[in-house]
């Protein structure tokens, strides 16, 4: 895991950023770093975005201006609606078809220069935060405010038009934090007004997708109508948004108590009902619940505030398939009296209570300048959290913070409420580490995967195609040369030359001519729909079967003009194909000859096939990416016409049939269709070469 400078630059900001924050909220003890959770039944005094954008902002890179950007869109008092609406019409993105869940992240200016670290293929929405409103309405766009110059970067173009490459939404962000701000905007029909038509023409500006709300006020008794006007204005907001936005959406942020009563600022039920999500700030909840003492930022159980709780009272309140439970990629740093947890906040030179990032909290892990690092586990809360001594502060130090455990329970949360999805705060924070995207790829991505099997039985997993085993660190007899799937997607097999197999997982074994003198070397294998069973077929056509896989005829007593290189099952079970390196086909049982290359000069020698799920066509692909197709197979495309670096060695039909990937032997992999991108091992170094691909037609969870 290396160490980023924009991660160590942002640690020097953050010790000196936190120490004003305790003056402005007087619910945290000295020493404690200042963050948002009330106590039940009460507003918090800063709102927990901005609170980190007090801490970040001035970690913010000066962004270059995108000189091709149009002019400002936020007009002067006096543009019609008529005139906003007449702006050419935005890119309105569905959502990023890959994932079976919302994934929604806040993409804040100071984590603009990262934006290449972003895996947008694992995030729906992409946020960009944001842009300050101004009392009447207009947006801030003093020389110094970052989010302004952030917005007209060309960083935000290049991530906006990548999102949208990807199928994602992206969505501006209009905040406001103080109350005297809201009020001025909520509590005056035409400032509010102002604020939408701005609204409106800096997502036409951009060609976005929609807008989030990020207000962050609380209630006053000077103040009774607060609530109903901030209701008011998104409800108004959302309306007009939806009707000048084709297919936009609006989001507004929201407190984790929000729900637990009625009385605040925001009101669930009535914002839910105008609302196309809402997204819960679900972090900074110490000071609530352990006031004067560290403990989790964002507990799963257990206090006044966690996630199952808010997410309770939210789906009591509003439709699930609107709630977004947001999830924190930084922690807070205390100094404390003892090690031991939950350890009371003790007051330590300089006030170095901090933020850590994902990615900053290893600078502390690996550092030398500290004594006796203890990595410790919350169950109720289920955090992780560490402790050391701290020679440079003479105190002991607990940090609480998440990782891919406590992340990953949040997220099994969120799909066991069947909430709409998880939320990210921020993008950026785990800068130079890849494993929450790998978590959120388990836990919301496609149910859909590959394996990748090379000759020494060595098995490479992608998506929810999970590694069961391989033979990878044993002595074999005879190389594998291929392998197929359970059709639970929750095992395999593999099979070497000798017709020797390798079972893992819930794949049973069958049998295996292991033991038997073979006329011709075994050069691939299928199994049957149930799983229960499995061909095995040799280069000279001959057809061997265990299990419930019926013999169905073979070519192992006909002379061949080419050898056979692979079969594949129709979806039956009651028949197969196999191909030849000159593309001919033989078919048996109920399998339909479609056509061959059989009588065709080919560039390159056909090496696999893959048939559709109807079994009314079937795919074959050469070894230099030339694909075939027969029946009611589609062509997707090829690399026939692309120099590899290694020749394709098999293919696998997407789960749909609209799709199919091609594998090289150094594991490269190429996508077509509806086919998935889920990794490669092309740029690695490999022991073995890869000689095929297996893909299920179902996954389990």
């Amino acid at each position: 895991m290396r160490r980023s400078q924009y991660a160590t630059t942002r640690r020097r900001a953050l010790a000196i950023a936190v120490a004003p924050l305790v003056l402005l909220l007087g619910s945290v003890v000295p020493g404690a770093a200042a963050t948002n959770a009330p106590p039940a039944g009460v507003d918090p005094a800063v709102g927990p975005n901005a609170q980190q954008e007090r801490i970040f902002a001035s970690s913010a890179s000066r962004l270059t201006a995108d000189p091709a950007l149009a002019a400002p869109a936020a007009h002067p008092r006096g543009v019609t609606r008529a005139a906003v609406s007449a702006q050419a019409a935005p890119h309105v993105a569905s959502g990023n078809g890959i994932l079976n869940r919302e994934v929604f992240g806040f993409a804040p200016y100071w984590a603009l220069p990262q934006w290449t670290e972003w895996q947008l293929n694992l995030l729906s929405t992409v946020a960009y935060f944001g842009v300050d409103l101004n009392g009447d309405g207009s947006v801030n766009q003093a020389p110094d405010n970052s989010g302004w110059s952030g917005w007209n970067s060309s960083n935000l173009t290049n991530l906006v038009n990548a999102a949208h490459q990807h199928g994602d939404r992206v969505l501006l962000t209009i905040k406001a934090f103080d109350n005297g701000t809201i009020d001025a905007i909520d509590g005056n029909p035409a400032n509010a007004q102002h604020a939408i038509d701005t609204s409106i023409a800096l997502v036409q500006q951009r060609g976005l997708d929609g807008v989030t709300v990020d207000f962050e006020g609380s209630t006053d008794s000077s103040a009774p109508n607060r609530q109903a006007q901030f209701t008011a204005f998104v409800t108004s907001l959302a309306n007009q948004m939806h009707q000048k936005v084709q297919g936009s959406e609006v989001v507004v942020a929201t407190y984790t108590g929000a729900a637990s009563w009625d009385a605040g600022f925001m009101n669930i039920t009535e914002l839910g009902k105008v609302v196309d999500a809402m997204f819960i700030m679900a972090y900074d909840m110490a000071p609530g619940n352990t006031s004067g003492h560290a403990s989790a930022n964002a507990p799963l159980n257990g206090w006044t505030y966690n996630d199952t709780l808010a997410v309770q009272q939210y789906t009591a309140k509003a439709p699930a398939s609107k709630v977004i439970l947001g999830v924190p990629y930084y922690g807070y740093k205390w100094c404390t009296n003892s090690t031991a947890p939950n350890a009371a906040i003790t007051s330590c030179p300089g006030n170095p209570s901090t933020v850590d990032t994902y990615s900053s909290m290893f600078d502390d892990f690996s550092c030398s300048c500290i004594q006796n690092l203890q990595y410790h586990w919350d169950g109720t809360a289920s955090s992780p959290w560490a402790s050391w001594w701290s020679p440079q502060y003479n105190s002991n130090r607990e940090l609480y913070y998440d990782d891919t455990s406590s992340i990953g329970a949040k997220y099994d949360m969120v799909n066991s409420y069947g909430i709409r999805g998880a939320g990210i705060w921020a993008l950026g924070y785990d800068t130079g580490h890849t494993e929450l995207w790998s978590v959120i790829s388990d836990k919301f991505g496609p149910n859909a995967g590959y394996w990748m099997g090379a000759t020494d039985g060595g098995v490479f997993s992608f998506g929810r195609a999970h590694f069961h085993g391989s033979t990878g660190n044993m002595a074999l007899n005879q190389p594998v040369v291929g392998m197929a799937s359970t059709p639970s997607g929750q095992g395999y097999w593999l099979v070497a030359s000798d017709g020797g197999i390798f079972s893992f997982g819930d794949a049973a074994f069958y049998g295996s001519t292991g033991n038997i003198r073979l006329n011709r070397p075994i050069v691939g294998m299928a199994s049957t729909p149930s799983g229960h069973g499995y061909w095995l077929v040799a280069s000279d056509g001959g057809i061997f079967s265990f299990g419930d896989a019926v013999f169905r005829g073979s070519t192992g007593n006909i002379r061949l003009n080419q050898p056979v290189v692979g079969m594949a099952p129709t979806p039956s079970g009651n028949g197969y194909w196999m191909v030849a390196t000159d593309g001919g086909i033989f078919s048996f049982g109920d399998a339909v000859f479609r056509g061959s290359t059989g009588n065709i000069r080919l560039n390159q020698p056909v090496v696999g096939m893959a048939a559709t799920p109807s079994g009314n066509g079937y795919w074959l692909v050469a070894t230099d990416g030339g694909i075939f197709s027969f029946g009611d197979a589609v062509f997707h495309g090829s690399t026939g016409n692309i120099r590899l670096n290694k020749p394709v060695v098999g293919m696998a039909a997407s789960p749909s049939g609209n799709g199919y990937w091609m594998v090289a032997s150094d594991g490269g992999l190429f996508n077509f269709g509806d086919a998935l991108f889920l990794g490669s091992m092309g740029g690695q170094r490999l022991a073995r070469p890869v000689v095929g691909i297996a893909a299920p037609h179902f996954l389990g969870p």
